[in-house]
């Protein structure tokens, strides 16, 4: 009689776990689906800008850099395809010091002009 309540019990115990396991995704995929709703409507405010249109436009026509309907780089910029690993990207991108080099002679005269 014991093994028949044994067996009985580990059913149950499987169900509970898997009504469990369904309330916690669900849940889960709720809060996600919330989030995702709240981005979406916080990003159709106004100050985060819309298509430009009119005298806008005109002025962005003439800028140098606008070919096209869209904005282009001023000078080339080549993908890296080399066999460093990220760590080392990323200590030559944010902690060694810049010497300053052609593109950035070029962007201090833009800003000078």
């Amino acid at each position: 009689m014991s093994l028949g309540i044994y067996v009985a019990d580990k059913g149950y115990r499987k169900t509970k776990l898997k009504r469990r396991l369904f309330k916690i995704v669900s849940v889960s995929v709720s809060i996600i689906a919330f989030i995702a709703i709240g981005v979406y409507i916080f990003m159709q405010q106004p100050q985060f800008g819309k298509s430009p249109t009119g005298e806008r436009l005109d002025k962005m026509k003439y800028l140098p850099n606008y070919k096209d309907g869209k904005f282009q780089n001023l000078m080339e910029a080549p993908q890296i395809k080399d066999e460093s690993s990220f760590s080392t990207k990323f200590n030559d991108f944010f902690l060694i010091k810049v010497k300053e080099t052609d593109q950035l002679r070029f962007y201090h005269q833009l800003k000078l002009t």
